[in-house]
C-alpha cells in the first residue's frame, strides 16, 4: 500500500502540517522518529471514521510506552477493520481543530462534504 498521506498534498499550498513517519512495525525509522519528538501523536491507519473514539489515535508523552501503543495500533481491529500500519506524527500545540471529509454518497450520486469545529 502506497503511503501517501493526505498532508503530503497540501505542502504545496503552504498550509502547516505535522511531521510524520509511516510504519507497519516498530522499525529503525519510527524508533528514531519517536525519540527525536517531546511528545507524538499515533494513529492507526484504517478506513474507517470516528478512529479517535474507538481508541484508535493516541498522544504518548512516556517515550518507553510510545513503541508498545505504535504495535498495538498498528495491528489493531477498528469497528471490524483491520489496521495497515499506524503513522507517528509530532504533537502540536492545537489552538483549534476542524474536521473535513469529502466523500461520495451513492444514494445522491454525488460528493459529500462535512465539516465540523469539534
Amino acid at each position: 500500500m502506497s503511503m501517501r498521506h493526505s498532508n503530503l498534498s497540501i505542502k504545496n499550498l503552504q498550509i502547516p502540517s505535522p511531521k510524520f513517519v509511516f510504519g507497519t512495525e516498530p522499525n529503525e525509522k519510527v524508533r528514531e522518529f519517536i525519540e527525536k519528538q517531546p511528545a507524538v501523536v499515533i494513529k492507526s491507519m484504517v478506513l474507517v471514521g470516528k478512529r479517535g473514539k474507538a481508541g484508535a489515535v493516541k498522544v504518548v508523552t512516556d517515550k518507553a510506552k510510545a513503541l508498545d501503543v505504535f504495535k498495538d495500533l498498528a495491528t489493531r481491529d477498528v469497528y471490524g477493520e483491520k489496521s495497515v500500519g499506524a503513522i507517528v506524527c509530532e504533537k502540536l500545540a492545537i489552538q483549534k481543530e476542524y474536521y473535513l471529509s469529502v466523500t461520495y454518497s451513492t444514494k445522491d450520486r454525488a460528493p459529500a462534504i462535512t465539516f465540523s469545529e469539534h
